[in-house]
């Protein structure tokens, strides 16, 4: 579970603090007031931190996921670099011992603009209960010290281009365990114009706006068939006449069916005949069906595409996967519905100060003023909408 984040000099964040509880977090506010701009960060992570044993990717190198325009613009240039900085706290249950494992995560890239690249300046991991905690990693300037599972200190040099983490995660088990729980935060905004057809192999990771989904499903369904199950008996109150979805060979890719009956009749309809909100709403239950149980799902604007009777059964199903599997959710909305339904969870983000920096505030109920209208009355939303 994500519990807490902390960014400096990414894009408009600087100095910026986010916590995050069980269930659903809602993050809402004006364009622009950098909503995506986290769920983009989040993604990024996921990648540059993607370990062998874990995920079949290869880790993004620190010059791909960050490039010198996701720095702040107005941060002063020391020396001829900038830094930027990301802490991130994850926390997992022992599912024997019933202990709460604490993951504290540092990472300082900087850009130096003599050489015209990021690299990998500091990076630590802490490992422990809220009472007991050990570092684990450190990597700084170059150097890598790694403590393994027993406890022996290994000192290395290592590439700045990518994360100390990915090196190191073979000598440590629970550096692996920290691996699997990045691997689990899934930051997404879904667009269906971009979501391919065809794939040759399936995916462990699911891409940034869905575009592997095909891929990313086929991957997942393949070793959950039971809950495939779950998953169209849900299509059936969407998608008319819906009997299942499968993957078929096209040459030497794959393509994603639905076979559907009409007027005692079936027929396999490709992705492309399905509507966009239909596609949108496939993919919005196959995650929450195929995500592993104590996930972090981020998706922004769910609602796109969706008319409000859509809307409210998956948000039920959301509920169902908070209560029943311990899936996370933070939600970027601003849809009237999901506003009001999950106001008591929901952080507005706003642009504030001079140079302009974004703030977080948790949402204060304590007043009979709902947040919608607040939002409204903010006007950051219209009455009419």
């Amino acid at each position: 579970m994500l519990r807490r984040i902390k960014i400096n000099n990414y894009k408009m964040f600087k100095n910026f603090e986010m916590e995050f509880a069980d269930g659903v977090t809602l993050v809402c506010g004006p364009n622009g007031s950098g909503k995506s701009a986290l769920r983009e960060l989040l993604f990024t992570i996921g990648k540059f931190l993607a370990m062998p044993d874990v995920t079949q990717h290869v880790a993004e190198s620190v010059v791909s996921a960050f490039p010198l325009d996701v720095y702040c613009r107005w941060s002063p240039q020391k020396n001829g670099y900038v830094d930027i900085n990301i802490n991130l706290v994850l926390d997992s249950e022992d599912k024997e011992t019933g202990s709460v494992n604490v993951y504290i995560y540092d990472l300082t890239v900087r850009y130096d603009f003599f050489n015209r690249k990021s690299k990998v300046q500091d990076e630590s991991l802490t490992f422990g209960t809220k009472d007991d905690e050990i570092k684990i990693v450190s990597f700084s300037g170059g150097e890598l010290t790694i403590y393994t599972d027993n406890g022996k200190r290994l000192d290395l040099n290592a590439d700045q281009n990518i994360s100390g983490l990915v090196t190191a995660s073979r000598n440590n088990n629970n550096i692996k365990k920290f691996g699997v729980l990045i691997s689990r935060l899934y930051a997404v905004h879904l667009d269906p114009k971009l979501i391919a057809l065809d794939f040759t192999v399936g995916s462990q990771m699911l891409g940034a706006y869905g575009e592997n989904f095909t891929a990313w499903n086929f991957h997942k369904a393949n070793y959950q068939l039971q809950k495939q199950i779950t998953l169209f008996e849900q299509c059936k109150n969407f998608i008319p006449g819906f009997i299942a979805a499968n993957s078929h060979p096209v040459g030497d890719a794959y393509r994603y069916k639905i076979n559907i009956e009409y007027n005692y009749k079936t027929y396999d309809l490709a992705l492309s005949e399905l509507s966009d909100g239909q596609k949108i709403l496939f993919a919005l239950y196959s995650i929450l069906i195929n995500v592993p149980d104590d996930s972090t799902i981020m998706i922004d604007e769910p609602e796109n595409f969706l008319a409000p009777s859509e809307l409210q059964p998956w948000l039920n199903a959301v509920n169902d996967a908070y209560e029943e599997r311990n899936i996370q959710f933070i939600l970027i909305t601003h849809n009237p519905k999901t506003l009001n339904w999950y106001h008591s969870e929901a952080v507005i983000f706003n642009i504030v100060d001079e140079p302009p920096r974004i703030k977080a505030d948790k949402y204060n109920n304590d007043t009979n003023q709902i947040l919608y209208e607040k939002l409204c009355e903010m006007e950051w939303l219209s009455n009419g909408s």
